[in-house]
């Protein structure tokens, strides 16, 4: 229990400790470009500021509440269940690194590659790798504590993702709009069109080093960490 206690905290720690630098460098280009105003606080009303601070880091609070939940949920004692919940959450991370090699943020409409079958392939591995874990800590026996791990993942997914979707979409659309109506008429939002893997695989333009910019190796430490404690804590508690 002590070392359960020790991890969620350093988890939310360091989640907090994130979501303050990025508010703290918020301020200071705002400051830096409004050099009329003294301090940010005082130019937008203070549930505005909250409501620009949620909607900014609402993603990055609700993950950290999630691996909190995953840390105090019980897992499963099959093994058959550890695996094949480890085995979708790897599937999961393989498409997201995937897609992280592919990707180029704010210079084209990425088209190839997974974004050949899905116009939102990383979301689509995140959801993965969640149902991964999910299944890990599914248990007859602790139903209670099964349903709130499968309630909070539907609500992440369903709400707060689905919303950044259609922001990111908003966005995609104001930068290349006609380009971006060609490409929904053929690929999906989110569930991918399996009649276009040939088309997704036709394409040298996978980078392992994009990938490694787009920080997609935290994501792969961040898996076998929490695959790691699950497994500990499987067969020791």
């Amino acid at each position: 229990m002590r070392f359960t206690f020790i991890m969620a905290t350093l988890g939310w720690g360091s989640s907090l400790c994130q979501i303050a630098r990025q508010i703290r460098d918020a301020y200071r280009h705002i400051a830096a470009s409004r050099p009329d105003m003294d301090t940010f606080p005082t130019m937008l009303p203070a549930r505005a500021s909250w409501q620009v601070t949620w909607d900014r880091h609402r993603v990055r609070i609700l993950q950290a509440g999630t691996l909190i939940l995953l840390v105090f949920a019980r897992t499963s004692r099959s093994n058959a269940v550890f695996f094949l919940g480890f085995f979708i959450a790897l599937a999961g991370e393989a498409l997201r690194f995937w897609a992280a090699g592919h990707i180029q943020h704010n210079q084209e409409l990425t088209q190839h590659g997974p974004y050949a079958l899905s116009r939102h392939p990383l979301y689509l591995g995140s959801l993965m790798m969640a149902c991964g874990f999910a299944v890990i800590c599914t248990s007859r026996r602790h139903w209670l504590a099964t349903g709130l791990v499968w309630s909070a993942l539907i609500a992440t997914f369903r709400f707060l993702y689905a919303q950044r979707i259609e922001q990111e979409e908003s966005e995609l659309e104001r930068r290349y709009g006609s380009e971006l109506d060609a490409y929904r008429r053929h690929v999906p939002k989110f569930w991918p069109n399996l009649g276009s893997w040939e088309e997704a695989f036709h394409t040298t333009e996978w980078s392992l080093q994009r990938a490694f910019k787009n920080k997609e190796h935290r994501t792969v430490w961040a898996l076998l960490a929490l695959a790691l404690y699950l497994r500990f804590k499987m067969v020791y508690f």
